[in-house]
């Protein structure tokens, strides 16, 4: 366990459970000391006294084991930070979020350009490969899925086969009131895990 995630679980312990589920919609059982919330349509327990998050879902094991380097923080930032406050339905870039443009950049740019190498000749497959994690389809560019990292917290994947005149290219859109939810470098991580989940 890394600093930072240590950092975490210490500061979420600290704070009210009541406070923590009103703000986030998770649930806390006070038996087992423990929250559970969904993370991508899987529902994940998060136990504050032997400090493990859970699933029980091969789904879920994939996000909390293999993508354990975004997920983890992500799951326990999200706990920590997020607000009240419902997605507007007004979507951006990320860089066109407060604080983020730097988060989008050089060593931080998205790997979008293997989900575009993935699924630009096989929609079918980009959008049931989302089905499996809750996405609902959209209608953006050729293929689009709205994902639910959390309840509060929607991210939009596109996707655009490309023709003769352009080539397929592969995007990623928040609500405008995911600042409100997650810190820049949080929003980066949970971007990321949208992205390499559909792998």
């Amino acid at each position: 366990m890394n600093t930072g995630e240590s950092h975490a679980w210490e500061r979420l312990k600290s704070l009210a459970s009541e406070d923590v589920c009103s703000r986030t919609g998770a649930t806390f059982d006070r038996e087992g000391n423990a929250y559970s919330l969904g993370l991508y349509n899987q529902r994940i327990g998060v136990s504050l006294g032997t400090g493990e998050i859970c699933g029980t879902t091969p789904e879920a094991d994939h996000l909390l084991n293999a993508l354990s380097y975004f997920s983890r923080l992500s799951v326990l930032s999200f706990l920590i930070h997020a607000k009240d406050v419902p997605p507007s339905g007004n979507l951006v870039k990320p860089a066109e979020m407060p604080g983020m443009e730097a988060m989008v950049r050089g060593s931080h740019t998205l790997p979008l350009h293997k989900l575009t190498a993935r699924y630009a000749g096989d929609l079918k497959a980009f959008l049931e490969r989302g089905k499996t994690y809750g996405g609902i389809p959209q209608d953006y560019g050729d293929a689009s899925l709205l994902l639910h990292p959390f309840e509060v917290l929607p991210v939009v994947l596109i996707i655009r086969a490309g023709d003769e005149e352009f080539p397929a290219n592969s995007s990623l859109l928040l609500d405008t009131t995911s600042r409100f939810q997650a810190p820049p470098d949080i929003l980066w991580c949970i971007m990321m895990l949208s992205v390499l989940l559909m792998m």
